[in-house]
């Protein structure tokens, strides 16, 4: 009876642990297929790096202009049209100026159904605000940049576009359609989710999202960049 007992033991024990391992692999296929679910896309660029509108040297592009500034842009992709943030001034030479008054307004709308961007700068104290409206259609047209962008641009900007799609937030897909950009490095940073803020080499950069009220179909990206260079000891 003892024999017996310790036999029915042994195989409880045995059932229990492949029961285990079955639990186990269950995991570990369950975490693939997540794995498996997130969004991806590719892009491929009809245009060699050199033609690039915001990282080569493309004729109708004004890149070329902002990159005498060490300052920053904010790009509606879908218009390819760029907009000085006013954290800083320069002048068209790339000198920087200083004691221009105070703060300033500007917008800049881009087109029937698509956003705008109001930049309230105040390079007098090295930041700006920036506030963007963002509609559906603003969301970032791959279709149509390929024949304006690099294949490098166009990776960066898919890579930002699977965040926003795997953050889980569809309905800020609009905010993929805008980013910054150094105007010296020629490097793009995002505007949309998952994250909300960063470094750009001497600048602070930090943003919200939110939908606009009353039942509107219209989001808002606010913006605050600062110029923070690193401090040094006097007489350094």
């Amino acid at each position: 009876m003892k024999k017996k007992l310790v036999m029915m033991l042994l195989a409880a024990c045995v059932m229990v642990a492949g029961c285990g391992k079955t639990a186990v692999s269950d995991n570990f296929q369950n975490s693939d297929a997540k794995e498996q679910e997130e969004f991806q896309i590719e892009v491929e660029s009809k245009i060699e790096q050199e033609k690039c509108f915001l990282c080569g040297d493309a004729e109708d592009s004004l890149m070329g202009y902002y990159s005498k500034k060490e300052s920053i842009g904010i790009v509606h992709l879908n218009s390819l049209y760029v907009s000085e943030t006013r954290v800083r001034d320069f002048d068209d030479d790339g000198n920087e100026l200083f004691q221009q008054g105070g703060s300033s307004t500007m917008v800049n709308s881009f087109g029937e159904g698509y956003g705008s961007v109001a930049i309230h700068g105040n390079p007098d104290r090295g930041y700006t605000n920036i506030d963007v409206s963002v509609s559906d259609k603003d969301e970032v047209d791959f279709e149509l940049l390929e024949d304006r962008l690099c294949q490098i641009c166009l990776d960066t900007l898919a890579d930002f576009y699977e965040d926003q799609i795997n953050s889980g937030d569809n309905e800020n897909n609009g905010c993929s359609g805008y980013c910054l950009i150094d105007f010296q490095t020629k490097e793009l940073h995002r505007l949309s989710e998952p994250y909300s803020g960063y470094t750009m080499g001497d600048y602070y950069v930090k943003y919200d999202i939110w939908k606009e009220g009353g039942g509107s179909d219209w989001h808002r990206i606010s913006v605050f960049i600062a110029y923070l260079p690193e401090r040094v000891a006097s007489g350094n």
